[in-house]
């Protein structure tokens, strides 16, 4: 992250922003409602990190994928962190703090 921000909000794709498909990658579908919670999330301030455990090689599909969804993010990252202090993690596995159904979006 380029600037400090007081908050952060980060975010799975695969089963939390787009459908997911048995274990693979998800879909380019976005779940109903999701775009509107991360819109909501930036205006308030919130920087939106968005880290995949998809590989590298699919980076440029991902980005692209989410700037036609129109899915406002700060930063795209591989890999999942240990949380720091006031981060939100978003995800469909129970990496820690929310954990939220699959599919079901945020």
């Amino acid at each position: 992250m380029s600037a400090v921000y007081d908050s952060v909000v980060e975010i799975d794709i695969d089963g939390t922003i787009t459908k997911q498909l048995r274990d693979e990658w998800g879909s380019d579908q976005v779940l109903p409602g999701v775009k509107e919670k991360i819109d909501e999330f930036k205006a308030n301030g919130y920087y939106i990190l968005i880290r995949t455990g998809r590989s590298w090689d699919g980076y440029n599909q991902t980005k692209d994928m989410l700037d036609r969804a129109g899915i406002v993010y700060d930063e795209l990252q591989k890999g999942k962190p240990v949380s720091a202090r006031n981060y939100l993690i978003i995800d469909d596995k129970n990496v820690m703090d929310v954990v939220l159904p699959r599919n079901k979006g945020i």
